[in-house]
Order: C-alpha cells, then structure tokens, then sequence
C-alpha cells in the first residue's frame, strides 16, 4: 500500500520529499539509535522518477549522520535523478525498438528473420561443443477455414494460443519463432531425437487437445510438424530448415496432426 509506506511518499507526494515531509507522515522514524544506544539524527531525501507515465521508480536516500541533508543538496540530487531518468527513459524506448525488429507482433515469438540469425548461431554453437541440434518446422491444419468462416481476429487468437502452447512445452534454452502465416519454427537445443519427439509429440497433442472458444464458437485446431536433426541430416542451415519443411508437409498428406523425422531414405512417422 503506497500510501502507507516511506517508498510510497515521491509517489503520493508529486516528487520530493525531505524531512519535513518525513516529520509529519512518519514522525517515529527520525528516532533511531545506534547500536551503543547514542542517538543518531535521521535525514532523508525522497525522489520519483517517471519512465513512462505508467512505470515510476522511487528512490528514497536517507543519512545516518547528525548532518541534515539540506535544500541546497536536495536540488543536486535532484538534478542527478533528472539524468537517471532520462536514461531510463531512453533504455525503455531501445527496448521496445529491440523488440518490435526481433519480435512477431502478434505472437510475442521470434520473427522470421531473427529465427534465421538465432539457428545460425545454434548451430555454430553445436559444431563448437559437438551438441546435437534439432530443427522442428509445424504448420497448422486447414487454418484458411478459420479466417474464411470465422473472420481474422479468431484467426487470431488461435495463432496466440498455439504460440503460447508451444512457447510452454519447451525450455527457456530452446527457440520458438513464428516463421510466417500459420507456420512455427522450433530450435531444441543440445537435445536428442528421442528427446525431441518426446517435445514434440506433446506440443502437437496439446494444441489437438486445446479447447479454442471465442465469441461463443468452438473449433478444434491441429497441427503438423517435421523434425531435421544436426549434424545427422545436414550442418547446414538452409538444408536443415528445408528438410524439415519437407517432413512435416508429408505428415499433411497422410491425414496431419503428427510429426515426422526427416530420413535420407524417405520420411518416417514418429510414434505416438
């Protein structure tokens, strides 16, 4: 509660505040001790920074010594937490700057191009350590019905939901990326085959399994997925993301709703 408490003053006080003010909204404070029992006089200076008209920080600065800070002092921090603000402010606007280029609007997942430059540095990772690596490409299952019957915005809201399933079956480690339309990207990293199908197998009985309602209509939602492995299939980024795409467009033409691992011979259907 703000408003009783002594970080709670800049706030509910429009700024400043110093002793005076600390007096008469806390006036046991100033008493204080040390620990030989010597009485110590208490100054406070109290500041509020706004970052953005929605997020302010408090900063309270209190002196332990018989010197009172003094309204000449109070104007010079005053002056400094003016600069601190100001850089807040600008870290603030390079965060949202940051995350509009490397983030998809409406997903909050990576974009299309960050993907790309993030699976580059993966795989360099992997040649570096000898980790293994696995590439998942997932496209969902005749999503045109949904935009054509149902308009965009339940389009929408299926792509969210579905990007927050997947954002929740793997690890903060792994890479999740909205490649474009209704088509997801997944790096795993440092992860085995049967690791990976274990991930992935979940993540697409989860969005089967998801009860999608908006505006009192009801759907179910599918999705199917290929898998590539590193450095098994290919070291290359290219190659891995395209033989991925070429398994989970096979897993579409027998019926959707599964994984398949690419293989040099052909695609195999991963067990459920």
């Amino acid at each position: 509660d703000l408003k009783n408490s002594i970080l709670g003053l800049p706030i509910t006080h429009n700024g400043i505040i110093d002793d005076a003010l600390l007096r008469d909204s806390y006036p046991d404070f100033i008493r204080n001790s040390d620990q030989n029992g010597e009485k110590i006089s208490h100054s406070i200076g109290g500041f509020l920074i706004d970052i953005s008209g929605q997020k302010w920080v408090s900063v309270i600065l209190e002196r332990k010594s018989g010197k009172p800070i003094n309204q000449i002092e109070i104007q010079s921090l005053k002056t400094f937490m003016n600069i601190l603000e100001t850089v807040l402010k600008w870290q603030q606007e390079y965060k949202k700057i940051y995350l509009n280029a490397t983030q998809d609007g409406l997903t909050g997942l990576l974009n299309h191009k960050t993907f790309k430059d993030r699976i580059d540095e993966e795989i360099n990772r992997a040649k570096r350590f000898k980790n293994d690596l696995v590439v998942l490409m997932l496209d969902l299952d005749k999503f045109k019905r949904i935009n054509d019957t149902l308009g965009h915005p339940y389009g929408d809201y299926v792509i969210q939901t579905v990007a927050k399933i997947m954002s929740e079956n793997v690890r903060t480690v792994d890479v999740v990326a909205r490649y474009g339309g209704e088509e997801f990207a997944i790096i795993l990293i440092n992860t085995t085959p049967e690791m990976a199908l274990v991930v992935s197998q979940r993540i697409v009985d989860n969005i089967a399994d998801y009860p999608y309602s908006m505006n009192d209509e009801t759907i179910q939602m599918t999705i199917s997925g290929g898998m590539s492995l590193y450095p098994t299939h290919s070291e290359n980024m290219k190659d891995l993301i395209e033989l991925a795409d070429k398994a989970m467009y096979d897993a579409k033409q027998v019926g959707g709703n599964q994984i398949k691992i690419h293989s040099n011979d052909d695609a195999t259907i991963a067990p459920t």
